[in-house]
């Protein structure tokens, strides 16, 4: 579905339609201007952050500037002040940033993306603590540990080390935290298969919602089954078939400079539909996670999947 984003250019104002899980906004601004980001009910997650001298055109900029000239703590002063908002803004300013080189006008750079989930991020050694309120759990969608993915602990970004990651990322993420209302996970080798050696910063980035009814999860050509205990039937909450950002299914997966994407996202719009009328009222059903039982609009490419919320009422 597509939504309206604001980016705001130097001093232009410009509207952009994008998917929402996967555009990327990027924008600069001048030295004393501002830089307002607004993901109406989305949130915000900053990407990448730099406050320094103009890239070659920007601000005025005729000639190149050292590339040394950057405050180091661009990106910690900028995910302070954004992450996780639905909107922010943030001064380019010695003020906010320190001076990283006296003498030289400087401009802000941020990128960001809008989503409709949970982002949690820790550098090696630290850990992510995630926490859902009453009556809900945690639904894990993705979680990568490697080498400092999309800049979450420095602005630094190595492409030739863009496949340094754990294959078990996900599957050690989700068995401490799936279904469970609160969890921890400690970013570091001995939880994780290392895999990036010789290289000084890992970091782990985490993706989960909190839901408030059970899941029930297949992958392409595999069925969900669903089971209510005596005295209740099932009441479906919301369902998804085809490609987003969910690990599980070993789908394709991308590298680029904002971190992990999985490729040709897409989704069938009667997957609600198609669960209540298999299962509502039932205290049991099955639904195959099938093109020909969803209307998708992608029949070929990575392997999709279905995912069912449901809850089981009493009489």
């Amino acid at each position: 579905m597509a939504i309206k984003q604001l980016i705001l250019f130097c001093c232009i104002a410009v509207t952009v339609y994008a998917s929402s899980q996967y555009s990327v906004g990027k924008v600069t601004k001048c030295e004393g201007q501002q830089i307002d980001i607004r993901c109406g009910n989305q949130e915000i997650n900053i990407l990448y952050a730099r406050y320094g001298s103009p890239s070659y055109g920007d601000c005025g900029a005729s000639h190149y500037f050292p590339s040394n000239c950057e405050a180091a703590n661009s990106l910690a002063v900028v995910r302070q002040k954004c992450q996780g908002k639905k909107n922010c803004w943030v001064k380019a300013h010695n003020d906010v940033f320190g001076d990283p080189c006296v003498g030289v006008r400087k401009s802000l750079t941020i990128h960001y993306t809008c989503v409709d989930y949970e982002i949690v991020g820790a550098c090696e050694g630290k850990q992510i603590d995630i926490r859902c309120g009453s009556g809900k759990t945690i639904n894990i969608l993705y979680a990568i540990y490697g080498a400092n993915f999309g800049s979450l602990c420095t602005n630094s970004f190595d492409p030739w080390n863009a496949a340094c990651y754990a294959r078990n990322s996900f599957q050690v993420t989700r068995n401490k935290c799936q279904g469970k209302q609160n969890c921890w996970v400690k970013a570091h080798n001995d939880v994780f298969n290392r895999v990036c050696r010789g290289r000084p910063q890992h970091a782990l980035d985490v993706h989960y919602r909190c839901v408030r009814g059970q899941l029930a999860f297949a992958c392409e050509n595999k069925q969900v089954d669903i089971r209510c205990p005596s005295g209740t039937t099932i009441n479906i909450l919301s369902a998804f078939y085809g490609r987003n950002n969910q690990q599980g299914c070993r789908n394709p997966i991308q590298q680029t400079r904002f971190g992990l994407i999985i490729r040709s996202p897409c989704s069938a719009t009667n997957a609600l539909q198609v669960a209540k009328n298999a299962c509502n009222g039932k205290h049991n059903c099955w639904i195959k996670a099938r093109d020909n039982v969803f209307n998708i609009p992608c029949q070929n490419g990575p392997k999709k999947h279905l995912e069912v919320e449901f809850e089981c009422r009493k009489h």
